[in-house]
Parts: C-alpha cells; structure tokens; sequence
C-alpha cells in the first residue's frame, strides 16, 4: 500500500530531518490523498522508499506540496523516469551505460 498522509507544513518536517533528507521508515497509518505524478519522483527515489518499506510509503506534506505514487498511472511514469546526470564523468572515462 502506498500512501500520504497531511502532517502539518512539509517545508518544517524535512527541517527536522536535518542532514537526513530522505527517511524510509515503517509507520503505519490508514490517511490517503489523491495521487498525480510528479517529476520528482525517480525510478531512484522510488527503489529507495519501497524497499525499505515492510508495509506502507509515506510522505509527509501539504496536499498541494506533495504528489505521491499511489496508482498505476503514477507509479509507471516514475519507474521510466530515471536521474539525469550530469556530471560529465562518464564521457570523461569514456564509458558508455551498462544496461541501459
């Protein structure tokens, strides 16, 4: 089950993460809100919060800060989507994607 719960102002709560920006823990809790996708929300980032998780992914913010995975029309987009980077160092080595 994927989930987000409306806990108060989310700039305060990763504030209060302080150097810990992203945390995966297990919460259970039964509050939902409407999902959309997000350009935000990797293939990375998505690996992260869901196999950590036992039971449930939860983020915490304002309906309107945050948009969460929660149904196949969310979850596929983000899947594809993967991070950018651009560092420069693979053309530097002269490498090219593996498994790609």
């Amino acid at each position: 089950m994927l989930t987000a719960a409306r806990r108060g102002d989310a700039a305060a709560a990763v504030e209060a993460l302080g150097e810990h920006r992203l945390l995966c823990a297990h919460h259970a809790g039964p509050q939902g809100v409407r999902t959309t996708d997000s350009p935000l929300l990797t293939r990375e980032l998505c690996d992260t919060g869901v196999t950590r998780a036992e039971e449930e992914v939860r983020v915490v913010g304002s309906e309107e800060e945050v948009r969460v995975v929660g149904s196949e029309e969310v979850v596929r987009p983000a899947v594809a989507r993967r991070v950018v980077r651009a560092s420069g160092l693979r053309q530097r080595l002269g490498s090219t994607p593996q498994g790609d």
